[in-house]
């Protein structure tokens, strides 16, 4: 299993170079072909105290957008330069997440960075929404960040849905990795036997495909699982997490609301989710 084709948004925010060293950098790892993609959406806003926009504003906001596109396709090139493997460049006038995920269909990864301060859904691509929509595993950085330090990772498991997608989709990575770590938080003591053979199920799958990996059940001790999670993570000096996101109950759902909001908005190292 490898990731043959890479999606990353080569947007004109702040993070975007990061972004795209992140793409190329993994690129390199698995021999893939880089999908650039320059998406902004052109959507004139009328002033409802005017009540109208002239035809000549109108397309000078569509001149705004046509250049955006130009930039992120020279930022994207510049970026592949010495890239040796293919790439493909695709510019559209169109909402970046909707773009993006429409696109998902000819890849296995996407890139993403979290949202920058000041930007829109017409010039950026959320990751919540890339995580929902495109049916791929989302690889989002940390700001300023473009690249997975050390050979370690953290699998962040519980026996759900979306976790065992996210397991499957990490296989590339897991299996590139130095040392996994599966962990399972006891959420309050509620973690028993069942979970101890669920991971020895998990630690025997991974096995078959050239992954040796440690599990273990962590005690719930700070005020949430991803606090522990993230302590276990830096303990341990893993370089990457892979967590499954937005989980059926919206309330009960560990990898849900907390979790993955917060880690969308928080995370101080590369997290793959699936969904």
């Amino acid at each position: 299993m490898s990731y043959k084709t890479i999606l990353v948004h080569a947007g004109v925010d702040s993070d975007a170079d990061s972004r795209l060293q992140a793409a190329f950098a993994l690129g390199e790892r698995f021999g893939a072909t880089i999908v650039g993609v320059g998406a902004f959406a052109w959507d004139p806003y009328v002033d409802p105290t005017l009540g109208y926009a002239d035809g000549e504003t109108i397309m000078a906001l569509r001149g705004l957008v046509d250049s955006d596109i130009a930039a992120a396709e020279a930022k994207f090139k510049r970026a592949a330069k010495d890239y040796k493997h293919p790439i493909v460049w695709r510019g559209l006038v169109d909402y970046p997440a909707k773009a993006m995920n429409a696109l998902a269909c000819g890849a296995d990864l996407i890139i993403a960075s979290r949202v920058p301060a000041k930007t829109d859904d017409r010039r950026f691509a959320s990751p919540t929404d890339l995580i929902m929509g495109s049916g791929l595993p989302v690889l989002l950085f940390p700001a300023g960040h473009s690249q997975i330090r050390g050979g370690k990772v953290l699998v962040g498991w519980k026996n759900t849905r979306e976790t065992r997608r996210a397991v499957s989709d990490a296989l590339p990575l897991l299996q590139a990795a130095d040392h996994v770590h599966l962990v399972q938080v006891a959420e309050h003591d509620a973690v028993g036997g069942q979970a101890q053979a669920g991971l020895d199920d998990l630690v025997e799958r991974l096995a078959r495909h050239q992954v040796f990996a440690e599990a273990s059940i962590a005690p719930q001790i700070g005020e949430s699982v991803v606090d522990d999670l993230m302590d276990v993570a830096r303990s341990r000096e893993c370089g990457l997490v892979v967590l499954g996101a937005y989980g059926h109950s919206r309330l009960r759902e560990w990898a849900l609301g907390g979790v993955t909001a917060y880690l969308l908005d928080a995370g101080d190292r590369p997290i793959l989710f699936s969904r």
